[in-house]
């Protein structure tokens, strides 16, 4: 059966005479045809539609391992924002779009295709933990070997010194454009779990 979320909900031009199914290409008539999102839709069809997005709409109960799926994500787009920052030598805000995307992937993922806004919200937080996550990286990239020639020793990444400033570099490193990408990635991170919307009528 194909996949409604693909579906737009503009109308569709179709012959009344020659009806067919969009989902199951059974003959329909015009006075038992249904339309879904424009498109002409058997009842059985449409019954079985609106069961499965009800079946896998989200409880509160999905909501730690969609957070546990949206860090992941959000982890993995920091990866790219952070590696091509650090290889150019520009952070190009619009990869925010990518740790959204990813973010609402691994909570969708995580809850087994489930949708809802239970995921939704923690798809947004994954998102703002990739983003943070992509400053850190930046940050501590740079830092570093300042720090290394400090103290005369190799440290680690996630060194007591560089998660201490942190806090006080974030700011530094924040712009008003930062606002733009914060929106973006959170924009992303929000459509992905979220539920289909079916627009029924009857034909």
């Amino acid at each position: 059966m194909p996949n409604t979320e693909e579906w737009d909900s503009s109308e569709t031009e179709w012959n009344p005479d020659e009806l067919s199914c969009q989902l199951c290409g059974v003959e329909l008539m015009h006075e038992t045809t249904m339309t879904v999102n424009g498109h002409p839709t058997c009842r059985e069809c449409v019954a079985e539609l609106a069961a499965e997005v009800a079946e896998k709409e989200a409880s509160g109960s999905s909501v730690p391992v969609a957070l546990v799926g949206a860090a992941i994500g959000g982890v993995l787009g920091a990866a790219v924002w952070a590696g091509i920052a650090i290889g150019s030598g520009w952070s190009i805000g619009y990869v925010a779009v990518l740790v959204g995307f990813l973010a609402g992937q691994g909570a969708k993922l995580a809850a087994r295709g489930g949708h809802g806004q239970p995921l939704q919200i923690a798809a947004v937080a994954g998102a703002v933990f990739g983003l943070l996550a992509a400053k850190f990286a930046i940050y501590a990239h740079a830092a570093k070997p300042y720090l290394e020639e400090q103290a005369g020793a190799a440290i680690s990444y996630f060194d007591s010194q560089i998660l201490s400033t942190f806090p006080d570099a974030l700011k530094d490193m924040s712009s008003a454009f930062d606002l733009l990408w914060i929106f973006l990635a959170v924009t992303a991170a929000w459509r992905v779990p979220a539920t289909p919307q079916l627009e029924l009528r009857d034909a």
